[in-house]
């Protein structure tokens, strides 16, 4: 390609993994995902009495609209989860 890179990998870690999902859905650019420690649904964070990830990683309506879980399922060819 004209700006000299062959391919994208996009690596997130905790919050990161959460940003670098939804980027990564929004732009097809990246070949590869890869997603550590991350959260994997919004969903899950309304089903447990205490949750592990700061009340600021939930998206206010999101649900409404999607989860994390259909990111994952739509970029589930690229993508890589470690320890999520």
């Amino acid at each position: 390609n004209a700006l000299g890179y062959g391919e994208i990998h996009v690596i997130g870690r905790g919050m990161g993994a959460v940003l670098a999902l939804l980027a990564c859905t929004l732009d097809a650019r990246a070949s590869k995902v890869t997603l550590i420690n991350g959260l994997l649904s919004f969903h899950e964070l309304t089903q447990v009495p205490i949750c592990r990830w700061p009340a600021s990683s939930m998206l206010p309506g999101v649900l409404k609209e999607f989860d994390l879980s259909d990111c994952c399922r739509a970029l589930s060819r690229k993508l890589h989860v470690v320890e999520p």
